[in-house]
């Protein structure tokens, strides 16, 4: 697995301040992908809220198999 994690700054819709978000790429295998969003929550658990999670599957073509 294979990992690729962002963080940045933007804008929380719900109080107009900055704040901070991570993103988390993992590409599992040569067919399977996770992103997921997190939140900066500082002072509840470990900072992070997971706000977004999404996996994808590469769907094979007709008379292919998908990769791997």
């Amino acid at each position: 697995t294979q990992e690729l994690t962002m963080v940045m700054t933007m804008l929380d819709p719900a109080t107009g301040k900055d704040t901070k978000a991570k993103t988390v790429s993992k590409y599992i295998d040569d067919n399977t992908r996770q992103f997921t969003m997190y939140m900066e929550t500082p002072g509840v658990g470990n900072g992070w809220m997971k706000s977004m999670e999404t996996t994808s599957k590469r769907q094979a073509r007709e008379g292919k198999k998908p990769r791997g």
